[in-house]
């Protein structure tokens, strides 16, 4: 799915009560990851411009120590087998 879409479209696919759905859309909505807006019964909700900014700034900064780790695992798990 891309772009704004109704809480009933983005619901749907989980085994999930409504009201616990629109719980968690809350907490997005209260870290500014999502925005929502309703007309008449309906409520649509988007992903925040640069919602994930922050997101892809810290994996920027932490890239170099999160890629020499995964090699020493890829060296420690090669030795295991």
């Amino acid at each position: 799915m891309k772009g704004p879409a109704s809480v009933s479209e983005l619901s749907d696919p989980f085994d999930l009560a409504r009201p616990s759905f629109l719980k968690h859309l809350r907490v997005l909505e209260e870290a500014e990851l999502v925005t929502s807006v309703k007309s008449g019964r309906v409520r649509t909700v988007s992903l925040a411009p640069d919602a994930l900014g922050w997101v892809e700034a810290w994996v920027r900064e932490h890239r170099r120590a999160l890629e020499g780790r995964l090699d020493r695992l890829e060296t420690f798990l090669g030795q295991e087998q």
